[in-house]
């Protein structure tokens, strides 16, 4: 397939071996500390430090990821030895910290916002994609981190 400019199809990331992928590296670490946070005890504070090295994440990207989901109050942290960070948000869903991490996500350049396609009234790829698309995100929207702990 030729390629044009540097993002001209979207920004999926490709993972090893070419294969596109949906959700990207900040989502899915994400997602991943937020289970580890949910399975532990209330009120117990975990440490970007024991995340990273429980989950093999590296410690500064896990460091901003933790800073903007503090941001949206679905982690709250603590400074200082005792400190750390835990789940706040018991009810926060799969769909809102995609939406959080990754705003642009979309399954197609043509769903995007911004975009703007002279064949989208007519095309039949782009009905289907938008109906996929919609149903997914209400399915991940229906599932809570709680539930995947």
């Amino acid at each position: 397939m030729r390629r044009g400019p540097a993002g001209q199809f979207g920004r999926r990331e490709k993972f090893a071996g070419g294969i596109n992928i949906l959700i990207n590296r900040k989502v899915d670490y994400a997602l991943r500390s937020l289970i580890f946070l949910a399975e532990k005890r209330d009120a117990e504070w975990s440490s970007t430090l024991e995340l990273s090295k429980k989950l093999r994440l590296p410690r500064v990207f896990l460091a901003k990821i933790v800073n903007a989901l503090a941001r949206k109050k679905i982690v709250e942290t603590q400074r200082g030895k005792a400190g750390g960070l835990r789940l706040l948000k018991k009810d926060a869903t799969v769909a809102e910290v995609i939406k959080l991490l990754d705003p642009k996500f979309s399954l197609n350049k043509c769903l995007g916002e911004s975009y703007s396609c002279f064949l989208e009234k007519s095309c039949s790829l782009h009905k289907l994609l938008k109906l996929i698309e919609k149903e997914l995100f209400d399915k991940l929207s229906s599932v809570t981190i709680m539930e995947l702990a």
